[in-house]
């Protein structure tokens, strides 16, 4: 805060300043850090929280792309096998494990048939979990259309599960 403060010649009172940690404490101090270097140096005006978060959620959520993402799960399987999934969602970027979850595991998709149409599924759960996570940062704990969504697909692959 002290940076933000000296870089816009702003004066903010300890209660101001109170109310403003209560908005980042469970973030990770690097990522607000990373983010107030970038508005320093790209922005004009003192910043909002939101302004804040957003570079944040940027900074932090910088992950692969769901092709890439999807190459990572293929050299997992590639490397780990069936037998080795722990290993393998271990490996994974926590967005990428999560996709996989939200497949119905790294078993599932190691024993499905490799074509387009899981691909297809993987890409689109991703991008779709990628968004409900910096929308997650940026607002905090607001449960989105994503969130039930994502949970409606983990309740039906377990649905699956038992009729198996």
């Amino acid at each position: 805060m002290s940076v933000l403060i000296a870089t816009y010649s702003k004066d903010m009172t300890q209660e101001q300043i109170a109310i403003w940690y209560q908005f980042f404490e469970a973030d990770s101090f690097d990522a607000f850090r990373n983010a107030i270097k970038l508005i320093c140096t790209t922005s004009k005006f003192f910043p909002t929280v939101a302004e804040i978060k957003a570079a944040m959620a940027d900074g932090d959520l910088k992950e692969l792309t769901a092709d890439q993402a999807w190459d990572q799960v293929l050299a997992a399987i590639t490397k780990y096998g069936y037998y080795r999934a722990d290993e393998a969602m271990k490996s994974l970027p926590d967005l990428t494990a999560s996709a996989v979850r939200n497949l119905g595991g790294f078993q599932h998709i190691c024993s499905a048939e490799m074509n387009e149409w899981l691909r297809k599924d993987f890409i689109k759960v991703y991008e779709d979990m990628k968004t409900r996570n910096v929308t997650k940062y940026v607002t905090g704990d607001l449960i989105t259309i994503a969130d039930v969504v994502a949970h409606q697909k983990q309740l039906e692959a377990k649905e699956e599960e038992i009729n198996f």
